[in-house]
């Protein structure tokens, strides 16, 4: 498989998220309900992952905006 097409696919469960964004599991389902953070895919009935390079994009994002903010 291209290593390209692999890591844009790629799923992380949840606790892989919380790792990379520091942030708990109910942070995580309520800004994604809010539509603050990257969709969950559903994998199953009873497992969600997330898009590794959806939450890369959303952590890039949110270290730009704290650059911003400091650079203020």
């Amino acid at each position: 498989m291209n290593e390209n097409l692999n890591q844009k696919s790629r799923l992380i469960p949840r606790r892989d998220v919380t790792d990379l964004t520091s942030l708990s599991a109910s942070s995580t389902r309520r800004l994604s309900r809010e539509n603050k953070f990257p969709q969950p895919v559903q994998v199953t009935e009873s497992r969600v992952a997330w898009l590794e390079k959806d939450v890369a994009k959303w952590i890039e994002e949110v270290t730009m905006k704290g650059k911003a903010a400091n650079d203020n």
